[in-house]
């Protein structure tokens, strides 16, 4: 018969008996007619620490993403990569992952001063893809300035930021999907899209805009290589194009450059 606190543990008369609770214990034996009893032993039950409390989260894709733990007396936190067995990543508040390109799950546990054990919390981080920043534009000329109308081909944008490249013109900046700016001059500039989404992602294009340059490529249709000063070179000019091949042919096809 097993005794707690000095009374008797109804129905626990088997040869062993779990103690789950703190206090004293010892157990009688009837032999021989008699009663015969143990010393009491004392048992002592640690406190098992709370699981620790973190929220799942997200990451752009590519980023790395620190999680952090409240400070609690007495309690460490081990990080690792499995639910059961696993590596051990670090011990601490705070856990850095390397840059992730795929939904993650970390865990961790809580460790008292007892080192008795909670169960592990699973953290899933799911990465989100990156924006990409796309735009087309047209100029229309209006009363001796040039109307650009902009359209962001982004796909659902989050936030927007437009800068338009007009240095003689304070506040050149835009919040809007599809903004319409004046140039007061004819000229090329550098128009600045930033992207962004609801978790800090962004993406930025920069992108030369001519704007009232209606034929943004003259190629002339004829030269006179003699050497005489006049008209001698052949000449590609105009804006928003990258020349990486040219061939000139005469009038019956034959490549003579």
């Amino acid at each position: 018969q097993w005794y707690y606190n000095g009374l008797p543990l109804a129905g626990s008369n088997a040869q062993q008996y779990n103690a789950y609770d703190d206090g004293w214990y010892h157990v009688g034996v009837w032999q021989n007619n008699a009663w015969m009893f143990s010393d009491s032993i004392r048992v002592t039950v640690f406190p098992t620490p709370d699981v620790p409390n973190l929220n799942d989260t997200s990451v752009c894709k590519g980023s790395s993403i620190t999680l952090n733990i409240p400070f609690v007396s007495g309690v460490t936190y081990k990080w690792n990569n499995s639910l059961t067995g696993g590596s051990l990543l670090t011990s601490g508040l705070s856990f850095t992952s390397p840059p992730l390109t795929t939904m993650t799950t970390y865990y961790v546990e809580a460790v008292n001063s007892f080192s008795c054990k909670s169960a592990r919390l699973d953290v899933d981080i799911v990465v989100k893809a990156l924006p990409v920043a796309s735009f087309t534009y047209s100029s229309v000329a209006s009363g001796g300035q040039y109307n650009v109308n902009f359209t962001c081909t982004t796909s659902n944008p989050d936030y927007i930021t437009w800068i338009f490249g007009d240095t003689s013109i304070q506040g050149n900046v835009s919040h809007l999907t599809d903004p319409i700016y004046t140039y007061p001059v004819a000229g090329t500039y550098d128009v600045i899209l930033v992207i962004e989404n609801f978790l800090g992602c962004s993406d930025t294009l920069i992108k030369k805009v001519a704007a009232g340059a209606n034929n943004p490529a003259f190629i002339p249709t004829t030269f006179t290589p003699n050497g005489d000063g006049k008209n001698d070179i052949f000449r590609v000019r105009g804006e928003q194009f990258t020349l990486e091949v040219m061939k000139i042919y005469d009038q019956w096809g034959t490549l003579l450059y």
